[in-house]
């Protein structure tokens, strides 16, 4: 496919023939950053408008019970003047900030933070959609030099099924959409200058506060491998690797105030020291998906197509041209890199596969990814790379001057179409129960066409001779790209009337006494968890109401309520021990353990959407029970049968020591304030006791009794307690988490560093302008 240039006539003076003006054909010279950013807002607008005007917005699964209430959280915060380092109204109070994912410290989470919710959540992560295709887009020019090229790829990412997936999470699609421009910019860092250094690390360590750990850590394996492959050819090895190594470090400190809690919780969380069990695997036949997207998947109530053995993407399609494209790189773009990120392809979809494959367990044996509980995510890698892959091919058959691309090509189309044919006949032959054959043959025939339609393309683009059929033919190919991405299954990202979300509940504001923090809980039955978990409504405004209604998973941060259980990726891991053992069977709960929780509100028997009051839930603070000494395993049997929290209370046998007594005690507590990070309370007794707070042990409360520090004990084996000499005292609990302290330190002297390294470079470009005007 030799490159080919068309000739334009210009008007000439009088009496002279107009001269020729040579156009080039196939690079693309014409899709400048500002037309593919146009193109790319008119493809995101086209494919969301409803979310675009405001009058709908997503909701499907973790967008409305995860992503959406920890925006509405965030912002209730943000407008209180409060960094919410800790959570009052979930699992009995837990880290907050510590979680990472809750994007506290994103700096572009002000878009939601400032603006209305809930249309600017879906702004949020449409955003980031957009800066997903830009930064592809300047990633691949950079490394094929060829604008069309780059389109194509910035188009291929930032539509992809996995990118559209990500939507539902508003942290892993900031990440995506950083993806690119970290790989870039860390790039130019290891040939560039001091700022380029800064650029880099800034760029790395916003991605770093996105928090999502895995595509990140994706993000640094991708550049490991380019700075591999740049090895091979660099003639200064050593200073690659140093400011190879700078870059990440300095990202590091950048993000320290939110990496050093996500630390420091993570090792005292449920993950820690325990062995992951891996689930949701892509399946043994997930390849298939990739030529034939809605192979063996089965429709949710909402219509979203979904593979029976994982749960985590509903899709990772990258497109079949694009797909094409990839494999041809290797066939046609001899280069180290090209080689690098192939492997890192081939490697990603092999290790989804997770254990059924084998080489996933083998591989956890050696390297650290016994972590990722979902081997699925390994296909974030193949996503980024193919659409590189694909730039690269595109520009080497541009600048080919032989007839060998053309034989790749038909060899490959004849091998694709081949595999489309087959995987659809068995989709059809062996599909889902609830899946018609001729959707599946539409499915894989329209694969099958438009990547007919991509080729012909492609090959028409080498005949035209007029710079205007030129632009349309190359208009036309990143149409069939976009239309293959957006059409490879039914709607992945279903939206609803934005008024779900803003809409008020007065069931809920009924609720007497009112579960708030500090007061009291309301707390689902196994029955309604289940019944939640395993139940979609195909009405979405319903789905929408009935979960916060029901105060499912994250939703009563919404209502701003207080309960018992929550939705996050780390837990408290006693808290969790005793949460589990709460429920005597599918719809009763322990009295006792209940009323020790504050537990005011219980899911109704006869309706899941009703709450029914509870009389004999306890205040947060008590006071005056008798302490027993007990191990954890003997705590946690107690807990089961005959616990009565208003007598006694649970504390480990190391605490002998700071409690000198084991009898009960006349106490009260006289008046008391629970705020967020801080509890105080009056409490008078008339002999020596211990003050019990039925909120969830954590390391960084810090208790004083009369303004001298006091030890934390753990009661009731995940809960709170200190003691007390007799008489009155004021007691107080302050949240102090030095490794925020230090991490927002750490961060600050960095963001000094990257200043201190820019600002000298920026100065002296200032001043050579200035000379340049004089």
């Amino acid at each position: 496919m030799m490159s080919q240039t068309a000739e334009l006539p210009v008007e000439s003076p009088k009496g002279l023939a107009p001269q020729p003006i040579p156009v080039p054909v196939n690079n693309g010279s014409w899709l400048s950053p500002g037309r593919f950013a146009l193109i790319l807002l008119i493809l995101i607008c086209a494919a969301f408008p409803d979310i675009i005007f405001g009058a709908k917005t997503f909701l499907f699964r973790d967008y409305a019970l995860f992503g959406y209430p920890l925006a509405h959280f965030h912002r209730e915060n943000f407008w209180h003047g409060q960094i919410p380092l800790w959570n009052p109204l979930n699992n009995c109070g837990l880290p907050y900030v510590a979680q990472w994912n809750t994007m506290v410290f994103y700096p572009l989470s002000l878009i939601y933070l400032l603006l209305p919710l809930p249309w600017s959540l879906g702004w949020f992560v449409l955003f980031h959609l957009f800066l997903a295709g830009m930064g592809m887009y300047f990633l691949a020019f950079r490394w094929s030099s060829n604008r069309l090229a780059a389109g194509l790829a910035g188009i291929s990412f930032c539509f992809s099924g996995l990118a559209l997936s990500f939507l539902i999470w508003p942290n892993n699609i900031s990440a995506l959409g950083w993806m690119p421009w970290v790989l870039l910019l860390v790039e130019k860092a290891w040939r560039g200058n001091r700022t380029d250094i800064a650029k880099a690390a800034l760029v790395g360590a916003t991605q770093m506060l996105s928090g999502a750990p895995e595509v990140i850590l994706f993000t640094w394996v991708i550049a490991g491998t380019v700075c591999l492959c740049q090895l091979v050819t660099s003639p200064n090895r050593i200073a690659l690797l140093a400011r190879a190594a700078a870059v990440p470090a300095l990202a590091f400190t950048l993000s320290a105030i939110q990496l050093l809690p996500f630390l420091d919780l993570l090792s005292h969380s449920q993950r820690e020291g325990s062995s992951v069990v891996t689930q949701w695997s892509m399946p043994l036949w997930g390849w298939a998906n990739l030529f034939v997207p809605i192979f063996r998947t089965s429709p949710s109530a909402m219509g979203v197509h979904m593979q029976p053995t994982q749960a985590w993407a509903s899709s990772y399609y990258f497109g079949v041209p694009t797909l094409f494209l990839g494999v041809a790189a290797i066939c046609r773009a001899r280069k180290p890199i090209v080689y690098g990120l192939f492997l890192l392809f081939i490697a990603s979809l092999v290790l989804a596969l997770g254990d059924g494959a084998h080489v996933f367990a083998w591989v956890r044996k050696v390297l650290p990814v016994g972590f990722m509980r979902f081997p699925v995510k390994l296909v974030v890698v193949a996503a980024a790379v193919v659409p590189l892959l694909a730039a690269f091919a595109w520009s080497q058959w541009q600048d080919s001057n032989d007839e060998r691309p053309k034989r790749t090509a038909l060899f490959l189309s004849i091998a694709f179409l081949a595999l489309i044919v087959t995987i659809t006949a068995l989709g059809a032959r062996y599909r889902e129960e609830d899946q018609a054959w001729s959707t599946v043959l539409a499915n894989g025939g329209t694969r099958a066409l438009l990547l007919v339609s991509f080729l012909g393309l492609s090959l028409a683009l080498h005949k035209v001779t007029t710079a205007r059929s030129q632009i349309w033919l190359q208009l036309g190919l990143l149409a069939t790209v976009w239309i293959d991405l957006l059409t490879h299954l039914p709607r992945q990202n279903p939206s609803v009337d934005a008024q779900a979300y803003r809409i008020d509940l007065p069931s809920l504001a009924q609720m007497q006494p009112r579960p708030e923090a500090g007061h009291s809980r309301a707390g689902l039955t196994f029955r309604a968890i289940d019944k939640f978990h395993t139940t979609i409504l195909s009405n979405r405004f319903q789905s929408v109401i009935g979960h916060r209604m029901g105060l499912y998973d994250n939703c009563n941060l919404i209502e701003g309520l207080a309960k018992v259980d929550g939705f996050y990726s780390l837990y408290l891991p006693r808290e969790q021990q005793v949460r589990f053992r709460l429920y005597l069977s599918t719809n009763e709960v322990r009295e006792g353990l209940a009323d020790f929780m504050g537990v005011s509100h219980i899911t109704s028997e006869i309706n899941l959407l009703d709450w029914q009051p509870r009389k004999t839930w306890m205040p947060m603070i008590t006071a005056g029970q008798q302490p027993i000494f007990a191990n954890d395993d003997a705590t946690l049997k107690a807990l089961l049968d005959g616990f009565n929290p208003r007598n006694s209370v649970y504390v480990p046998l190391d605490a002998k020591s700071a409690v000198p007594f084991t009898n009960g005690t006349a106490a009260r507590v006289l008046s008391q304030k629970i705020e967020a990070h801080r509890i105080t309370a009056s409490v008078e007794a008339a002999a020596p006791a211990l003050v019990v707070i039925a909120q969830s042990f954590y390391h960084r409360w810090k208790p004083t009794v009369d303004g001298q520090p006091t030890p934390l004990l753990r009661a009731n084996h995940a809960f709170q307690a200190l003691f007390i000499p007799a008489g009155r005292h004021e007691v107080q609990l302050v949240y102090d988490d030095p490794a925020f302290h230090w991490g927002a330190l750490i961060s600050g002297a960095s963001l000094l560093l990257c200043l201190g390294l820019a600002l000298p470079r920026l100065a002296h470009r200032s001043h050579l302008r200035l000379i340049q005007d004089a």
